[in-house]
């Protein structure tokens, strides 16, 4: 049997990867793998290129930190960052919409 952490890590790294799956990309943008490297350098790039900044962040039971950065514009971006340091872009998209919190038990009308 394997140690808690390998398959915490492989739970991850496997959620990542179908989650990059699921992501439409047009056929110019398309990369073989994930989009990896360091927060700092993504997040710039985010910033740099869409005007994205960080609107959540949560922190997983694996001990990976999950954030999501979005646009005035809308568009979005949702990067896992793991306890070794690789941060990966796990989805992106357009149309991000902020929801407002409201008192518990209530349920958007758009669901």
């Amino acid at each position: 049997m394997f140690p808690r952490w390998t398959t915490a890590t492989a739970f991850v790294a496997a959620s990542a990867m179908l989650a990059l799956s699921l992501v439409p990309v047009p056929a110019s943008a398309q990369q073989v793998g994930p989009v990896c490297g360091t927060r700092t350098a993504l997040a710039k790039q985010l910033e740099n290129k869409y005007s994205e900044e960080a609107v959540s962040m949560g922190l997983a039971s694996t001990g990976a930190v999950v954030e999501v950065y979005a646009s005035e514009t809308g568009t979005w971006t949702m990067m896992l960052t793991m306890p070794n340091g690789v941060t990966c872009i796990l989805a992106a998209g357009e149309h991000w919409e902020a929801v407002e919190k409201k008192k518990a038990g209530f349920i958007p009308s758009h669901f």
